[in-house]
């Protein structure tokens, strides 16, 4: 019975690139990448990139018990492209070009570690290696493209790290060219990304906080409709970003607007001028997204961070640091007053004071509230009430506000 070959087939022709001892090679490492745990995606004949989510092939993974390497090998005989994403530990070192390939074999053999390698069609290998148990894989970007040397250099190697990188499994043929296992599958040894980049940002920076647009359902549809309606909406064009592009406005609309995302990919079809309509290619032409694209990109954004929400949490944060100030402002204001005198000042001088001291900005209406809010009496022509000899009352208020500083300063160093 003749053995049906794992690679070598390209678009559903087989292709006489390796004999039976390297489809046993093959075999060997897409078992070894299953016992790490890794999930294997099929991608389109030359692509580097699944049609679908990544959600759509780990919930594949989740719900086979066993034979995911047996899967892979099924993708590869029929043709199909096939990748996987990085778990258990596992991470890649990606090296572009043969100079640099040297240079990181030279290294490698000068510290004694031997890792198993597979050859790519430009010329580049992929290290395979184990992350010390310091280094968390979910706390790690996923992925980290030619980072800078200490001369400010681009290096030419990617370290693949996170959960959501994705590498090119071995024996998948792209343009007539294969990723050929160098060797036999082993357990990678275990080498820190800081041995190639130790000054290189390994660490996810922690996402940035962000607020939700809280009003009604219905004014919230509406703000939606109005959104997507807007040229300065991003559309997304195929070839520039343009999975970008709908990852942002699926993000706008589910995270910050908080649209069911079933919704939201009903919203980015509708209207007159629908959003998903002027989807366009680079030469202009009509390119409008599937409709499970849509739906699975509103599904994906339930977790994102909407650029929107960070902007007004930053907005609402800043009022209230100004709030806080005010109060502050205003307790020393009443602290300097006394009631038997009747000197008059204004309250466009007292903000003018506030803003001098704070570093803060607020409007006339709005200081002018919050004088009123307080109980402080007022004249007409916007002029404040402060019982005591202007003089007196000046320094009264200097003090008054020097120890509100004082404090407030000891009060943050405390939340530090």
């Amino acid at each position: 019975m003749t053995k049906r070959r794992i690679s070598g087939v390209e678009s559903g022709h087989k292709l006489d690139l390796l004999d039976d001892r390297h489809d046993d090679i093959l075999a060997g490492w897409l078992e070894g990448l299953s016992g790490f745990g890794c999930v294997f995606l099929n991608l389109p004949p030359n692509q580097k990139h699944p049609n679908r989510t990544f959600e759509h092939f780990e919930s594949i993974h989740q719900d086979m018990k066993s034979g995911h390497a047996q899967l892979a090998k099924t993708w590869l005989i029929e043709g199909r492209g096939l990748g996987f994403l990085l778990r258990g530990g596992l991470w890649v070192l990606d090296v572009d070009s043969p100079e640099w390939v040297d240079r990181v074999v030279e290294l490698l053999a000068e510290a004694a570690v031997f890792p198993p390698f597979v050859n790519t069609p430009s010329g580049g290998v992929h290290f395979y290696f184990r992350l010390p148990a310091v280094f968390r894989q979910p706390e790690l970007k996923h992925h980290v493209c030619h980072p800078l040397d200490p001369d400010g250099i681009r290096m030419a190697i990617d370290f693949k790290l996170g959960p959501r990188s994705l590498v090119v499994a071995p024996g998948v043929v792209r343009k007539g060219k294969i990723y050929s296992p160098a060797c036999e599958w082993r357990e990678p040894p275990e080498l820190a990304p800081t041995f190639f980049g130790g000054d290189v940002e390994f660490f996810k920076v922690p996402p940035p906080p962000f607020a939700q647009d809280r009003r009604p359902l219905q004014n919230r549809i509406s703000r939606a409709c109005k959104y997507l309606s807007s040229w300065k909406t991003p559309v997304s064009v195929s070839g520039r970003g343009g999975r970008q592009a709908l990852a942002s406005v699926a993000s706008h609309l589910v995270a910050f607007l908080g649209l069911d995302p079933h919704l939201a990919a009903k919203l980015l079809t509708g209207g007159p001028n629908p959003w998903n309509s002027r989807c366009r290619r680079l030469d202009g032409s009509r390119y409008p997204w599937r409709k499970s694209d849509l739906r699975d990109a509103c599904a994906v954004a339930v977790g994102s961070i909407p650029a929107a929400g960070v902007a007004l949490f930053r907005q609402e944060a800043a009022r209230g640091r100004r709030d806080a100030l005010l109060t502050e402002f205003l307790d020393a204001l009443i602290a300097s007053m006394c009631q038997k005198c009747g000197e008059y000042v204004r309250v466009e001088h007292l903000r003018h004071r506030f803003q001098e001291w704070s570093g803060e900005v607020v409007t006339r209406t709005g200081f002018g509230l919050a004088v009123a809010a307080r109980g402080i009496e007022r004249k007409k022509f916007s002029r404040l009430k402060v019982v005591g000899v202007e003089s007196v009352v000046a320094a009264s208020l200097d003090s008054a506000l020097l120890l509100s500083r004082a404090a407030l300063i000891n009060r943050n160093s405390l939340h530090l």
